[in-house]
């Protein structure tokens, strides 16, 4: 398996009155969906006209994608956190996963049609390759703790590239809007999450190494 560059996000300073601008347009996309939103509504949440608006945003699909790009940079820092709280490999990749997905829960909670925005980032191009990058990050920091852990003797050694991706494909479900938006119970997700866990992590460790409690 050949494995893909990973690219390294730019790190922008955003000023004051572009947070303002995505927070509340991410609130409109989340309520009264994508398509519905227009840069009006947009402009009279934030208390700006809609010329000075489009002095900071070209269009509609702008604001959506930077809506996107700054969830996953907050996703991307809230997973930082939380590692920085783990000391063995296992529970860091176990942490990358489970805070992944309470987010995504979260996010659709209090968002009931951020779907459509959902929507709208897989059929655009700039989007999608925006969501691209975020995997190849959450797969990279897989990679580090797969490759410490191996060194440690936790786990049997194996391609950490390979599987990588397949623990990622093993929990798809758990780690997108799509695989949880149909989820009857959701308060079943995460229970179920750690129960594949426990069984991806059944092949990771090496021989003899004792089931981590969940």
């Amino acid at each position: 398996m050949t494995k893909p560059p990973v690219m390294n996000r730019p790190s922008e300073p955003m000023d004051a009155t572009r947070y303002e601008i995505l927070r509340h347009a991410e609130d409109l996309f989340g309520h009264y969906g994508f398509k519905k939103t227009s840069m009006a509504d947009i402009a009279d949440r934030a208390k700006m006209s809609p010329g000075n608006l489009y002095r900071y945003f070209r269009n509609k699909q702008a604001i959506g994608l930077a809506v996107v790009k700054l969830h996953f940079q907050q996703t991307e820092a809230a997973i930082e956190a939380m590692l920085m709280n783990a000391e063995d490999p296992e529970t860091k990749i176990r942490m990358l996963l489970v805070t992944g997905c309470r987010l995504i829960v979260g996010e659709m909670a209090r968002n009931p049609k951020i779907m459509e925005l959902v929507e709208w980032l897989i059929e655009e191009d700039e989007a999608w390759a925006a969501l691209k990058e975020h995997i190849d990050w959450k797969r990279a920091k897989m990679e580090e703790q797969l490759k410490a852990g191996i060194d440690a003797g936790i786990f049997a050694d194996r391609p950490v590239y390979e599987t990588a991706v397949n623990i990622m494909h093993a929990t798809k479900a758990f780690q997108t809007p799509h695989g949880l938006n149909g989820w009857r119970q959701k308060d079943t997700i995460l229970p179920e999450l750690e129960g594949v866990l426990n069984l991806v992590f059944s092949g990771v460790r090496a021989a003899g190494e004792p089931e981590k409690a969940s």
